[in-house]
């Protein structure tokens, strides 16, 4: 159990995932070995038997071979099951190489060499079709990371064993090269019965219910503010229509275009490439080992040292790369690494030196890290689209881009040869240009593949710069202009002050309206009214009317809970004019926090360029939860923090992250014990989540990146493949810096495990559920809200002792009502004898808001209490 354990820690894959893995390792090793050692022997026979100008017309005949069978597998995908098809494909595999195997042995014939050389591409296809459409089914994105360049190993495990095996019975003459098929065909047998396996106990997430592939999503509509693609597919008759190459439809985003487009030219292009670089390795060994069996081990050796060390990359240094430098890096490094070389390589050529080290490295490169980068991160592109979108481009890149790189490489290469242009040099400048291009591919898919992610989310405006409400203000005027000049200002003034309500409010309404300059004298006794339809007139009008000399009595009224939705209207009206005096009434109220927070919410619905810098005045502000509410609201406003504001702003990430790791302590310390109807499981939760949202909002403002505020919406979903796409969001938003503390909060892993990857950097220690409750109860109140004390101090009605009555007795002196409330009554409940001394003490000392407090839960206790509002 703790070698499984530490098994699953090191590779990195959780208990439920195990099976699957160990399947389609199974799968990948066993078709692996089918695989390598039909190619070593069909490449072997092919340039022993054929020159090197055969080599293009192979390459376009497996392009147009590969293209009828992938158009025949994607007709069979409208009628039969996934599931059967993968098995069909599989036998159909067998079937080939052992009509092949016995028409060589019996007839000896030339020509077969070259249908097992073209029908290579047909081995790789039916692998791909099989192994990675399964894996794409049973995974999610999130998974899909972790785990595919896992279980591809099981392909570059064969790969050692295939060559290595070649090299030796091919030393040691126990077979010839052609008598290796068999051994193929042994392979081919087990990963048949391998896949039946995987197929009984994954038919729910394989099977699919036969659609043609071309399936596309057919309406999106928007609901509200945020987008709702509801997605209807259609079956349309199987007909070899004219091919729609990049698997989009009409009702495709501007965005999906583009990314499906990206997707399929990274498909042929470096299809077209590694050909190229296939083609100078031939030529080149075919001249150094021109005997079939010398020849044969000749590439078993070399094929067996790049599995190797594919392995090791894949391994070790997989994850690793992809985890710290993101998607881009397994996409661009071959192509990269290729431009290198073969600069390196031309310019020596020019010099009259070998270059057959530097096309032994090219061919390494396109073996040990196309595999192991390249493949594998080119299947993640395919996760951001729905199931039957990706199973639809996946069919698209099989059939039509892979044979056109077949067939363009092909065409190029016999050009080249014909025109004589045939020799390394000029193939390799060919080469170059080609490499160029898919670089620039590559770099371009990194872009594209954020916008996808992002995508998936409803994007707010960057900023939330809005007209100016003056402006508005003064057209509403415009537009009164005519109706007030009708009335004299006399008029609107004995209406104002008339004793008919009706007309008090036409004439405060008219007074809002009015241009004249002292029009504010007469709002003013209405905005002191006790009368609160007249008072919630006056406040609307002074909003209108905008005069600076109304403002102080609007602000008055901001902690009013029964006129704030009305002065806040009526300041915000005002428009930006009124935020320098609005930050000099936020910096009157340091006593009143609730004042400040709807002081910073008005300047955020203001918004503009004067509400972003009052906002980044108060950045550094004493109280957490006022700071907390500006990085919210400069977040929201997309502003980005300089570089002295950084400096600040880097503490609070990991004070942040600190809390969020404690509150998952607690989790884990209680979760297990707490009563079913207990509200602190639910509060901590909660705790939990307002702590991501900050979190988010410091590092929006860090790195100017609106997506990490955008993705807070969706932060809580329970959804695999929303969760999946988030984290994939804040992979590559996050800066380099925060990744190691940030992602593995949103990684789908448990309690235990999150405490333990930051046990270096946040400890946490283990309590007892009494501790636990003792340590919520005394925690800041900058960082965790009273409903949870509250729950907790509910709880410890099931642990009274004599600690227990001291944190009560200190929590029922608290200047929050609910909190002290909560606190008298479990006290009351568990010790009678101290809250009544509690009681008395309060009595003696004339504390009239608690006494208020304990009087509704046991008057006799405050009897002697004689406050007359009681």
């Amino acid at each position: 159990m703790i070698i499984r354990e530490s098994l699953h820690t090191t590779f990195n894959i959780r208990k439920d995932e195990e099976q699957p893995v160990l399947l389609l390792l199974g799968y990948s090793f066993f078709s692996g070995i089918s695989i390598y050692i039909f190619y070593i022997v069909a490449n072997a026979l092919f340039l022993v038997n054929y020159s090197k100008a055969m080599l293009p017309v192979a390459y376009i005949a497996g392009g147009i071979l590969l293209f009828f069978i992938g158009k025949i597998n994607v007709s069979f995908q409208t009628k039969v099951n996934f599931t059967r098809l993968s098995v069909a494909l599989i036998i159909f595999q067998f079937i080939s190489v052992a009509i092949m195997l016995y028409f060589y042995e019996t007839f000896s014939w030339k020509g077969i060499t070259l249908v097992m050389f073209i029908w290579n591409r047909i081995s790789v296809y039916v692998s791909n079709v099989t192994f990675w459409t399964s894996s794409s089914k049973i995974f999610n994105l999130e998974q899909a990371k972790r785990i595919f360049s896992l279980i591809a190993t099981g392909d570059v495990v064969a790969s050692i064993i295939s060559y290595f095996a070649v090299n030796v019975l091919l030393s040691t003459k126990v077979l010839h090269t052609e008598e290796l098929l068999y051994i193929s065909l042994a392979a081919l047998l087990v990963s048949l019965g391998i896949m039946m396996v995987i197929i009984k106990k994954y038919d729910h997430k394989l099977s699919t219910k036969p659609k043609e592939s071309e399936v596309q999503p057919i309406k999106e509509v928007q609901v509200a503010d945020e987008r709702d693609i509801r997605k209807g597919w259609r079956l349309s008759k199987i007909k070899f229509l004219k091919p729609d190459f990049f698997a989009s439809s009409a009702d495709d985003s501007p965005t999906k275009k583009t990314y499906k487009y990206l997707v399929f030219l990274l498909g042929m292009v470096p299809v077209l490439g590694v050909y190229f670089a296939e083609f100078i390795f031939s030529v080149e060994v075919k001249n150094q080992f021109p005997a079939k069996d010398q020849l044969t081990a000749f590439l078993g050796q070399f094929f067996f040292i790049s599995a190797i060390i594919e392995l090791l990359v894949k391994v070790f240094f997989y994850r690793f790369t992809i985890r710290t430098f993101g998607l881009i890096s397994g996409i661009i490094l071959l192509p990269v690494a290729l431009i290198v070389v073969f600069v390196f390589a031309i310019t020596i050529s020019s010099f009259d030196l070998s270059v057959f080290f530097f096309i032994l490295l090219s061919r390494f490169l396109c073996i040990s890290v196309k595999k192991s980068f390249s493949d594998t991160s080119f299947q993640i592109l395919y996760q951001p689209l729905e199931k039957q979108e990706s199973m639809a481009l996946q069919n698209k890149i099989e059939i039509y881009a892979k044979p056109l790189g077949y067939i363009s490489a092909g065409v190029i290469l016999l050009f080249l040869v014909t025109v004589n242009l045939g020799a390394p040099i000029y193939i390799m400048c060919a080469f170059l240009i080609i490499l160029i291009g898919w670089a620039l591919t590559s770099f371009r898919m990194q872009t594209e593949y954020q916008n996808m992610l992002s995508s998936l989310f409803t994007l707010p405006a960057a900023n939330v710069t809005k007209e100016n409400p003056s402006e508005l203000i003064s057209k509403l005027a415009a537009v009164n202009s005519e109706d007030d000049g009708r009335i004299s200002f006399e008029s609107i003034v004995g209406k104002s002050l008339s004793e008919s309500q009706p007309e008090v409010l036409e004439g405060i309404t008219m007074l809002g309206r009015s241009k004249r300059f002292l029009s504010y004298k007469y709002l003013i006794p209405h905005l002191q009214s006790v009368n609160p339809v007249i008072k919630k007139a006056a406040i609307t009008a002074a909003g209108e009317n905008g005069n600076p000399e109304l403002w102080n009595y609007l602000f008055e009224n901001l902690c009013n809970k029964k006129y704030f939705r009305e002065t806040r209207q009526a300041i915000v009206k005002t428009g930006d004019r009124i935020i320098p005096a609005l930050d000099e009434y936020f910096n009157l109220s340091k006593e009143d926090v609730e004042v400040q927070l709807s002081c910073i919410e008005i300047i955020f619905t203001i918004g503009g360029d004067i509400a972003i810098r009052s906002l980044r005045q108060k950045l550094n502000d004493p109280v957490q939860c006022v700071k907390d509410k500006v990085y919210e609201s400069l977040a929201a406003m997309g502003y980005g923090v300089n570089l002295i504001e950084r400096s600040n702003l880097v503490p609070e990430v990991r004070l942040h992250i600190g809390f969020i790791i404690w509150v998952i302590a607690a989790q884990r310390d209680l979760f297990s014990t707490l009563p079913v109807d207990s509200s602190l499981g639910p509060e901590l939760v909660k705790e939990y989540n307002r702590a991501i949202l900050k979190l988010l909002n410091i590092l929006t403002l860090l790195t100017k990146d609106n997506r990490l505020f955008v993705v807070q919406k969706s932060i809580s979903s329970r959804n695999e493949n929303t969760k999946s796409y988030l984290l994939e969001i804040l992979n590559i938003a996050i800066p380099a810096e925060h990744k190691p503390q940030v992602i593995p909060l949103f990684e789908d892993i448990s309690i235990a495990e999150k405490i333990l990857r930051f046990k270096n950097f946040y400890p946490q220690q283990r309590m007892s559920v009494q501790e636990r409750l003792y340590d919520i109860i005394n925690k800041d109140f900058s960082r965790l809200n009273v409903t949870t004390k509250i729950a907790a101090i509910k709880q410890l009605e099931d642990y009274p002792s004599e600690e227990t009555t001291f944190i009560l007795s200190a929590t029922a002196v608290s200047s929050s009502e609910k909190l002290s409330e909560t606190a008298m009554e479990i006290l009351l409940a568990t010790d009678f004898q101290a809250f009544t001394a509690l009681g008395h003490i309060m009595v003696w000392k004339k504390d009239d808001f608690h006494c208020k407090i304990g009087n509704r839960l046991e008057s006799s206790v405050f009897k002697s209490f004689s406050n007359p509002a009681l």
